[in-house]
Parts: structure tokens; C-alpha cells; sequence
């Protein structure tokens, strides 16, 4: 395509020399070529890497230190020389670490996405166990007696319940050995009197009076 375009160059630069005689190539086949030209100026050149840069032609690698003239490019802009030209390396490198650094950036951006999915899934399931424990709570702290489960203050009432229960019975059991042992007391002292009437006989006299020593005792 570049060799076509130079082709189109040489025939407009002879005929605007007038080497083209007698009568040039005529106004409407130039009209032709200059829009060949400008078609294919425009058109995209295949690459094996889309970079997005059109290239409009090659030249040898010396070709910018020693062949550029004024009369194609000039190392200073004028009012009519503005359009700035670099080499197609030069941009393919920065387009290059542009590219990088958009593709960082984008895989730190999707990164930083499925990290904020993540603690948003956390967060639910963390609010989710929070109100677990919070009805667990409400039915272990709170006050509700005819709750489906104990909870501490019930528990507290009834253990208190059962201390008073078992401090009564012990209180009971202490009464009733009391008793026994003041019974155990007037019936030993009984028997001592019991004995110490060696001079009778009488059976019913001594059952009596070991009646009276027990009756007394209780």
C-alpha cells in the first residue's frame, strides 16, 4: 500500500512539474489520484497487534537523522507545518505501559470487586448468626416464665426454691434427731430408775413407769 501511495505521489509531483505533455493527466483523473491517495492514507494498515495507530508508510531507520528535509518534515513547527509526527516505536511503547497500567488497574478494580462481594456474603451470614444468637439470648436472659426454655431467672427461682426446700427438710431431720436422742436420754434415765427398784416385783408397775419416762421425753 505504501509503494502505491508513492506511486501516486511521483505522478502528481510530474504533472504539477508539467512533464506531463502535452496536456498533464487531465483534471478529473488527478481528482482520481488525489482521492486514491487520501483513501488510502486513511485506511488502517493490518498489524499483528492491534494498537490503534495507522501506519501511512515506512522508511529506512537512518531515514529520520539524515534523509528529512524541509520539504517533509521540519524540527520546528511553523504556521504551516503543525501537524506533530513521532516514530511508530516510540508510540507503540507508550501505548504499550499505558495498556499495562489499564490492565493492572482493571484486575485490581475486579479484584477489589470480588473482595467487596466477599465481605458483603460475610456480613449477611454475620448478621445472620448475630440474630441467632440474639433470639438464644432473649430466650436464656429473658423474663418470660411460660418461655418454651429455662431461662436464668427462672432457673434462679427454682434453685432457690429447692435450697429453701432442702434447708427445711435438714431442719426437719435436725428436730427429729433432737427428739430421738431426748427420747434415748429419758429412757436410759428410766432404765436407771427402773433399777434402782430392785425391792418390787410388780411388772406392771415398771411398764408404767417406763411409759411415763417416754411420754415425758416426747
Amino acid at each position: 500500500m505504501s509503494n502505491l501511495i508513492s506511486l501516486i505521489d511521483a505522478l502528481l509531483e510530474l504533472d504539477a512539474k508539467g512533464a506531463l505533455v502535452p496536456h498533464g493527466i487531465g483534471g478529473h483523473a488527478r481528482t482520481l489520484l488525489q482521492r486514491c491517495k487520501d483513501e488510502l492514507n486513511t485506511r488502517p494498515a493490518p498489524a499483528a497487534t492491534d494498537t490503534g495507530l495507522v501506519t501511512v508508510g515506512y522508511v529506512t531507520p537512518g531515514w529520520l537523522a539524515k534523509h528529512c528535509s524541509a520539504h517533509t518534515i521540519t524540527a520546528q513547527p511553523t504556521p504551516a507545518w503543525t501537524e506533530a509526527v513521532v516514530t511508530r516505536s516510540q508510540a507503540e511503547a507508550i501505548i504499550a505501559v499505558e495498556r499495562a497500567m489499564r490492565k493492572t488497574a482493571e484486575q485490581r478494580l475486579a479484584q477489589s470487586q470480588d473482595d467487596l462481594k466477599q465481605v458483603r456474603a460475610d456480613n449477611a451470614a454475620l448478621t445472620v448468626e448475630i440474630e441467632r444468637l440474639q433470639k438464644i439470648n432473649a430466650m436464656i436472659m429473658g423474663d418470660d416464665e411460660a418461655a418454651p426454655r429455662y431461662t436464668t431467672k427462672r432457673m434462679k427461682q427454682e434453685v432457690e426454691r429447692a435450697t429453701q426446700v432442702m434447708r427445711g427438710e435438714a431442719s426437719d431431720r435436725e428436730a427429729y434427731v433432737r427428739s430421738l436422742e431426748t427420747q434415748l436420754a429419758a429412757a436410759r434415765k428410766a432404765l436407771e430408775e427402773i433399777a434402782s427398784f430392785t425391792q418390787t416385783t410388780d411388772l406392771l408397775w415398771w411398764q408404767e413407769r417406763a411409759r411415763a419416762a417416754l411420754e415425758t421425753a416426747t
